[in-house]
């Protein structure tokens, strides 16, 4: 077994709890209206500022928004590579093994 792969125990922020229900209820309503692109944007910025377990997992998202009915692919690839571009901008490494 490969230990890359274990999921880690999250402990969500609260504050990011908040914004993915209110993102959510908004998107319901309008659908993606640039109002409702901006919270969850918000959304996304404040993942990106709390450590790995105090933010979704993808696959906890995809859950989340196949509950809702929501458009899974799309947010979750939204999310996954905004979290990318922003480690990116603060000069993380990510990827690294594919980058030449």
């Amino acid at each position: 077994m490969n230990n890359d792969f274990i999921e880690l125990k999250r402990e969500v922020d609260t504050e990011i709890s908040n914004l993915l229900v209110k993102f959510i209820d908004l998107y319901r309503v309008n659908g993606l209206s640039p109002y409702v692109a901006s919270v969850y944007y918000r959304f996304i910025l404040a993942s990106f500022e709390v450590a790995r377990k105090e933010r979704y997992s993808i696959s906890a998202l995809s859950i989340i928004f196949n509950k809702n009915k929501l458009p899974t692919n799309l947010l979750v690839n939204i999310y996954a590579h905004s979290l990318y571009c922003l480690a990116l901008y603060d000069k993380q490494k990510i990827y690294e093994e594919f980058i030449i």
